[in-house]
Order: C-alpha cells, then sequence, then structure tokens
C-alpha cells in the first residue's frame, strides 16, 4: 500500500479529501508535503492536522483549504524546523501563534492566504527562526512584530 493510498479515503471520486488520522502512526516520519485538500470534521473536538507525528521536522501544506487556524496544532510540533503554508493551505481570516510556540523553527514560508487579515504572534513564539518569506497575502492588515 501506498502513503497516498493510506491517505485518500475516498477512491471512489476524482476529488478526493487527506485524511491524516492514519498518519500518527508513522512514528518516524520526519518530512511531510500534503498536497490537496485536508478533510475537516466541525463535529470534532480537535483540529485535523493534531494526528501529524511529533517526529515531523519538515512540513508542507499545499492546497490544502484549512478553514480553522493551524498554528495552534503546528506550533506544538517540538521536532519542527521548516514550515511551508503554500497555495491557499489555510483559509481562514485570523491566526494567532502562542507564546514559547514553534520552539525549534527556522524557516516559515506562507503565501496565497486569500482570507488572513490578522496573524498574531505572542511574545517567545518562534525564538529560532531566521528565514520567513510572506508572498501574496493581500488582505493581511499588519505585519506581525
Amino acid at each position: 500500500m501506498s502513503l497516498s493510498d493510506f491517505l485518500n479515503d475516498d477512491k471512489s471520486s476524482s476529488f478526493s479529501y487527506l485524511d491524516l488520522e492514519p498518519l500518527f502512526q508513522c512514528c518516524h516520519l520526519s518530512k511531510l508535503k500534503l498536497i490537496g485538500p485536508i478533510k475537516e470534521y466541525p463535529h470534532r473536538s480537535h483540529h485535523v492536522l493534531k494526528f501529524l507525528p511529533p517526529s515531523i521536522a519538515k512540513l508542507t501544506l499545499r492546497f490544502s483549504e484549512l478553514t480553522h487556524d493551524p498554528m495552534g496544532v503546528l506550533e506544538k510540533l517540538p521536532c519542527l524546523t521548516v514550515l511551508n503554508l503554500q497555495g491557499f493551505a489555510y483559509d481562514g481570516r485570523k491566526m494567532i501563534c502562542s507564546a514559547n510556540g514553534f520552539p525549534q523553527l527556522d524557516s516559515l514560508c506562507m503565501d496565497y492566504a486569500k482570507n488572513l487579515e490578522e496573524w498574531e504572534i505572542e511574545e517567545g513564539a518562534m525564538p529560532c527562526l531566521r528565514n520567513s518569506e510572506l508572498r501574496f497575502i493581500l488582505k493581511l492588515e499588519m505585519l506581525p512584530e
């Protein structure tokens, strides 16, 4: 079974969503690139990205169309050093990075967050960040400090 078979939960449709729950079993996975919409479950009490294994060091989400702020989950990944949110990965209006979040993050790239208006980064978040690239985030009212 390939990883793509592992993630696609609806093979009958030509357009399917990525189901991330099986990823939690991949405890040694360090690099992951997910391309395509990620199914969010509104009735669940946790974010769909909670299923990413803590071993992830490099993560790319592209065309994910997430509507719930992913930062609260992503900032808790202890090994995450590179984060790419590309091509409509997040479709929400606000993002929050908590104090002490993203303890190892070195590089952040984000583009085409078409609805993002507000991005709050609390003091102490991303202490190791050296590289950041923000492109085509046209509604963002103010760059975070």
